[in-house]
């Protein structure tokens, strides 16, 4: 377009020729300036520099991890982009016209045009999209980039008309039949030049008044989704110790809890098998030394002797059934670090919100405070792990102190067993029939106060209820530890969003502690409870 004006010097000259060659030296468009504007092509490459920016600055919240932040992010980034690749190639063709010659204006300025109204046409769904984004960057924000957003896009339907009349203004030298030099200087649009480095200019103004704008609120948006994340990459790290911790949790409960238990019951059942044989071995070395009316007692006996060594056997597989199977709730941690988790994120959504809303107090309160929702976790983790820990060392001190009751056991049934021994060691191969005698009548009494079993049985059931109930206890204390961690992690939680909220508000940034009452409960309305399990 602007070649065409270089047409009209050419008029000028000797020899007219019909290329148009020859760049454009009109003051304002490649070089030099009319006013204080300056001219098109710097204050082209300025535009171009300012839609630049907008782009590069907006490449990081294709970073955005947070769920909250990501919507708003991507429609605030979509509209920069939109915004340069819609504006791009309207500079760039002024650009080219400015300062190549192509002889064909309507063309060239067609071509603008058509970008024009293309960007311009962009202009609703880009607010809209804005628009979206309130809730996060704010209502002032939002209409603050509305208004860029017009202004530009008026920007841009203003340099359309200039750009007619300047078409118009150059066709019209174009017609004239070898006018002066005086005259094509006559002729030049220079009032229309002028209004197209004010639009320009305009333009400039605007966009880098909006550049300080959009780095603030991208780096607002970054540092909440950085600080969100961080409370997520922490309870994370939480999440994955608390793994740790109860991955030992099972190899410490074998070989501290239930091995104990499982020893002390084999050494049971071992020693009273054992035992048991040697008495039965010890009558039917008997048998062959006593008279056919006292064989019968001998073989009365054996049995109850065999069966007893059964039922001490059978008795200590159902417990070690049961032990075997002795375990912590390894859910209720989770449960509780969870709840955390979700109470810290609702702590922080006021902070969050008042940060990226450029918010009265917003900077000073999360200097302050942010910090605090990374300990929680930790001071959250450390409570859970004594819990585990704490429960764990219980039961292991049970198992310890439960296997006297099993010695003691011991000690009921080797008296048993010594007594039919030390019936069956009366007789040898010399002794009197009176003392045969006394030995049958010795088994007998022995053989019933077997059959009997009293003091075992009332033993082994003494165990297995002081066993249930120790375990009970420590189920009691392990809720305990975990109902208490609950309610001091939503203390927390709720001392410091309330905290946040008094400094937001204007409130002393140091706030005294008050009393936190917190109910049992977690959001999900499931009450918090602790479980240590067996059989």
């Amino acid at each position: 377009m602007w070649k065409l004006i270089s047409l009209s010097w050419l008029l000028v000259l000797p020899i007219v020729r019909p290329d148009l060659t020859i760049p454009v030296t009109v003051p304002g468009i490649s070089s030099g300036s009319l006013d204080i504007n300056g001219n098109v092509v710097l204050n082209v490459n300025r535009i171009q520099d300012i839609l630049n920016q907008f782009q590069s600055i907006v490449q990081s919240l294709y970073n955005i991890q947070s769920p909250e932040l990501g919507s708003a992010a991507e429609n605030f980034r979509y509209v920069m982009d939109s915004l340069v690749e819609a504006g791009a190639p309207i500079f760039q063709s002024l650009s080219n016209v400015a300062k190549i010659s192509s002889g064909n204006i309507t063309r060239d300025f067609g071509g603008i045009r058509e970008s024009i109204n293309y960007a311009v046409g962009l202009n609703q769904d880009h607010m809209s999209l804005v628009n979206k984004t309130t809730q996060i960057v704010g209502v002032n924000t939002s209409l603050y980039f509305n208004g860029v957003l017009n202004s530009l896009a008026s920007n841009l339907g203003n340099m359309s008309e200039i750009l007619n009349k300047i078409e118009s203004a150059v066709n019209g030298i174009k017609r004239e039949n070898r006018p002066s030099q005086a005259a094509i200087r006559a002729l030049l649009p220079n009032d229309n030049i002028k209004a197209l480095n004010a639009v320009l200019r305009q333009y400039i103004l605007t966009g880098d008044a909006a550049i300080p704008q959009i780095r603030s609120i991208v780096s607002r948006v970054q540092s909440v989704d950085n600080f969100r994340n961080r409370i997520s990459v922490s309870i994370n790290q939480q999440r994955q110790y608390l793994n740790n911790t109860l991955a030992r949790i099972v190899p410490y409960l074998q070989s501290n809890v239930i091995s104990r238990f499982r020893n002390s019951l084999a050494s049971l059942q071992s020693q009273v098998i054992s035992r048991s044989s040697r008495a039965a071995t010890a009558l039917s070395n008997l048998i062959v030394l006593l008279p056919d009316v006292l064989k019968a007692t001998v073989n009365q006996t054996v049995p109850v002797i065999q069966a007893l060594a059964r039922n001490v056997s059978n008795d200590a597989n159902i417990l070690l059934q049961q032990i075997s199977r002795l375990s912590v709730n390894e859910a209720l941690p989770y449960v509780v670090l969870n709840e955390t988790e979700y109470f810290l994120n609702e702590a922080s959504r006021n902070l969050t919100v008042s940060m990226t809303q450029r918010a009265r107090f917003a900077d000073a309160c999360f200097a302050r405070f942010n910090s605090y929702f990374d300990q929680i976790p930790r001071t959250v983790y450390s409570q859970l792990s004594t819990c585990v820990w704490d429960t764990a060392s219980d039961l292991s001190s049970v198992a310890v102190n439960m296997n006297y009751l099993i010695q003691s056991a011991l000690i009921d049934l080797n008296n048993e067993l010594q007594a039919v021994e030390r019936c069956a060691g009366m007789v040898s191969r010399y002794s009197s029939e009176m003392t045969k005698y006394q030995a049958a009548t010795c088994l007998n009494d022995a053989r019933s106060y077997l059959q009997k079993r009293e003091v075992y049985a009332q033993q082994m059931a003494n165990y297995q209820v002081l066993l249930k109930n120790e375990i009970s206890y420590s189920a009691q204390r392990y809720n305990f530890c975990m109902v208490t961690t609950f309610r001091q992690a939503m203390g927390l939680g709720a001392y410091l969003k309330r905290s946040v909220d008094k400094c937001l508000n204007g409130g002393p940034t140091v706030t005294p502690f008050w009393s936190i009452s917190v109910g049992w409960r977690g959001k999900s309305g499931r009450r918090i409870r602790g479980k240590v399990s067996w059989g």
